[in-house]
């Protein structure tokens, strides 16, 4: 399986940026890779090299599909997965507190980072905001009443 690991993004001449990533995998994967290239083909060092959208997280390896037109690219659909749950949770729950920390903590995920103490904090207050409120007081009488003579 031919996998890529980020090694840097640059803006392009038409304004977008684009992400270089090392390629790796077995002798005959490569060969196959570096064949489908042909005129675009570029190394850093001895990897070659392929030309995809920047990633959501910089320091993990992410597969290589190769599409029946014989393009390869980069898999991120990690990113549609996250999407799904966050529209799920979106259709699914009434406090818009929890919807929020839930898009927070996949987006997180997706960046590479750990469940933060903010976000976690966030997500028990949304649960919180979910409980029924208590009755409220009836303040149409006083508090506090004049004692027995």
């Amino acid at each position: 399986m031919l996998s890529a690991k980020f090694i840097n993004s640059y803006p392009s001449k038409a304004g977008r940026t684009i992400a270089r990533y090392a390629v790796s995998g077995s002798a005959s994967e490569i060969a196959a890779f570096e064949l489908a290239q042909g005129d675009y083909l570029r190394h850093e060092g001895t990897s070659p090299i392929l030309f995809a959208d920047v990633c959501p997280d910089e320091s993990r390896s992410y597969k290589i599909n190769l599409l029946p037109s014989g393009r390869y690219i980069l898999d991120l659909s990690c990113i549609l997965t996250a999407s799904g749950s966050v529209e799920a949770v979106d259709k699914r729950s009434k406090s818009e507190s929890f919807k929020t920390a839930w898009a927070t903590i996949k987006a997180n995920s997706l960046a590479g980072t750990t469940l933060a103490v903010s976000s976690s904090s966030a997500l028990q207050a949304a649960v919180a905001e979910e409980a029924p409120e208590p009755a409220a007081a009836d303040l149409t009488e006083p508090i506090i009443t004049s004692a027995k003579k």
